[in-house]
C-alpha cells in the first residue's frame, strides 16, 4: 500500500529537527578553528584534530543507519537514536564551551561530531520512512532551506556576542564569552529542536513486526553472512561504479579539499591580513591585543560564512529554472568558478566590508557543491541502486576532508610559515582546477552529443530509403 502524503506540519516539524542539528554543526563547523587557536593548538596539532568531523561522517553515520533499520521501541525506530544522540551532542558543546585545554577541546569534538553525525543520520532516515516517494523531493527540498537557514544564523552568533562584550578581557587558555555563548546557545536550539521534533513525531507500528519476523527467521544466525554479503557487495558496487560517479569523484575531491581549506583556516587568515596578528603569535601567545584580533578575525568570520550561508539558500530556491535552462555539468562548472574566484579575492582583500561580496559568490559554489553532484547521480544511476550509490558520492566528500586534515597542517606550517592566507588561497586553486575538470567534462559531452546527432539522422534516412525501396520488394518476393 502507497504511503499516504503527509501534512505540511509533519513536514514542518521534520525541518526543525534538521535545524537544530544544522545549528549546532554550522557552529562548530566556522568557529572551532577560533576555539582551538583561543586554547592554545598550535597549527600542526591543528589540522589532526580536524579529522574528527569526516572521520566519525563515515563511520557513524552507515553504522547507526544499519541500526535504526532493525530497531523498535515504544518510542518508536528512529526517534530514539535522534532524541538521544541530540542530547548527547548538547551536552558536549556545554562541556566544549568551558575547555581549558585543547585535549579537553579535542575529545568533546571527537564526542560531538559523532553525536551529530548520528542524529543526522536518524533524520534523514525518517523523513525518507515517513515521506511518499512524490514528496521526498519537497522534504528534503524544505530542510536544506532550514539547514541553510540554520547555518547562516549560527555563524553570525559569536560576531553578535562580541559585540555585547566588547569591553571584556580575552585571557589565553580560555574561551571567550562571544564563543562561550554561541556554543550555549546552540546546545539550547539543538535540544529544544530535538525534543519538539520527537514529541510531535509518530512513527508507525508496523515495523515492528517486520523486526519479529526477521528474528523469528533468525536474522542473528545470519548476521556474519549478512556482513559479509555487504562488504562484498560495497566493494563490487565502488569497482563497476556508474560513469557519472568516476567523473565525480575527481570533480568532488578537489572540490572538499578546496572548501575544507576555508573551512580550517579562513578565520584565522582574517585575523592575519585583515586585523594584524602576527604569523608568529599564530600558535601560542599571552599578548592580549593579539588575542583581541584573534577574536575580531574569528567573529568576523563568523559574519562572512552567515553571508555565504544565506547566499547559498537564495541559489539553492533558484537552481530549478537554471537547471532547465543549462546543462548539469556546465551550471556546476560554472558556479564553482564563482566560488573559487570568490575564495581567491578574500586572500587580497583587506576591507572586510568587500570580504562579504566575495562570500556570496562561495555561496553560490556551495549552493551548488550540496545539490547538483547528487541531481547528477540520481538522474544518472539505476533506481535499484540509487541509495547505495549515494552512500559512494558521501565517501567523495568525506575522503578529501581526511586527506586534507592529514597534509594541511604540516603545509601550513613548514611551507607557508604559518600564513593562513596562502591555505586559503590553495583551497581557492583547488577549486579552481574542480571547476576546470567539470568544465571538461561538459565539452566532452556536448562533442559527443553533437558526433551522435549526424549518425543518428544519417541512420533514419537509411532506415526511410530501405522502406521505400527494399520493403515492397520484399514484399512482392513473399
Amino acid at each position: 500500500m502507497p504511503k499516504r502524503e503527509i501534512d505540511y506540519n509533519q513536514m514542518f516539524t521534520l525541518a526543525v529537527s534538521a535545524f537544530g542539528v544544522w545549528f549546532a554543526l554550522a557552529l562548530q563547523m566556522a568557529h572551532t578553528t577560533s576555539l582551538l587557536k583561543f586554547l592554545g593548538v598550535n597549527s600542526t596539532q591543528l589540522s589532526f584534530i580536524w579529522l574528527a568531523g569526516p572521520c566519525t561522517g563515515f563511520l557513524v553515520q552507515p553504522i547507526i543507519g544499519q541500526l535504526s533499520d532493525f530497531t523498535w521501541t515504544k518510542y518508536g525506530k528512529r526517534n530514539p537514536y535522534i532524541f538521544t544522540f541530540g542530547i548527547l551532542g548538547a551536552i558536549s558543546l556545554v562541556i566544549l564551551a568551558f575547555s581549558t585545554s585543547v585535549f579537553m577541546a579535542a575529545i568533546m569534538l571527537w564526542i560531538f561530531f559523532s553525536t551529530i553525525n548520528g542524529a543526522m543520520e536518524g533524520i534523514r532516515a525518517l523523513t525518507s520512512d515517513m515521506t511518499p516517494d512524490p514528496q521526498k523531493t519537497l522534504a528534503f527540498s524544505v530542510q536544506a532551506v532550514a539547514s541553510g537557514v540554520a547555518s547562516g544564523a549560527a555563524a553570525l552568533l559569536p560576531w553578535i556576542f562580541e559585540h555585547i562584550f566588547s569591553h571584556s578581557t580575552v585571557n589565553m587558555h580560555q574561551v571567550p564569552w562571544s564563543l562561550k555563548l554561541s556554543l550555549l546557545t546552540g546546545a539550547v536550539v539543538i535540544t529544544v529542536c530535538v525534543v519538539w521534533q520527537v514529541r510531535r513525531t509518530k512513527e508507525k507500528a508496523n515495523m515492528r513486526f517486520l523486526l519479529l519476523r526477521a528474528i523469528k527467521n533468525h536474522l542473528v544466525k545470519k548476521t556474519l553472512s549478512t556482513y559479509k554479503h555487504f562488504f562484498l557487495d560495497a566493494y563490487h558496487n565502488i569497482v563497476d561504479m556508474p560513469p557519472v560517479l568516476r567523473r565525480l569523484s575527481i570533480v568532488q575531491f578537489f572540490t572538499w579539499v578546496g572548501m575544507f581549506c576555508m573551512i580550517m583556516y579562513f578565520s584565522l587568515s582574517l585575523a592575519q591580513h585583515v586585523y594584524g596578528l602576527p604569523t608568529t603569535a599564530s600558535d601560542t601567545t599571552t599578548n592580549a591585543t593579539y588575542l583581541g584580533m584573534l577574536e575580531k578575525g574569528m567573529a568576523w568570520s563568523g559574519v562572512a560564512f552567515g553571508v555565504y550561508q544565506f547566499s547559498s539558500v537564495f541559489y539553492v530556491l533558484i537552481l530549478p529554472k537554471l537547471a532547465e535552462k543549462f546543462h548539469q555539468e556546465f551550471l556546476h562548472a560554472v558556479a564553482l568558478f564563482l566560488g573559487g574566484l570568490g575564495l581567491a579575492l578574500t586572500c587580497f582583500i583587506k576591507n572586510e566590508y568587500a570580504i562579504l561580496y566575495c562570500m556570496v559568490l562561495v555561496g553560490i559554489a556551495t549552493g551548488s557543491v550540496v545539490t547538483m553532484p547528487y541531481v547528477m547521480v540520481t538522474s544518472q544511476v539505476p533506481k535499484s541502486k540509487v541509495g547505495v550509490y549515494l552512500g559512494v558520492l558521501n565517501v567523495t566528500v568525506t575522503f578529501p576532508q581526511i586527506v586534507t586534515s592529514i597534509f594541511l597542517g604540516p603545509l601550513t606550517v613548514y611551507i607557508f610559515r604559518n600564513h593562513a592566507n596562502f591555505t586559503v588561497f590553495l583551497g581557492s586553486i583547488s577549486i579552481f582546477i574542480a571547476a576546470a575538470i567539470m568544465l571538461k567534462q561538459h565539452r566532452t559531452a556536448e562533442v559527443a552529443a553533437a558526433e551522435a546527432i549526424p549518425q543518428t539522422k544519417l541512420e533514419m534516412v537509411y532506415a526511410k530509403v530501405s522502406q521505400w525501396f527494399g520493403g515492397p520488394g520484399s514484399e512482392e518476393d513473399k
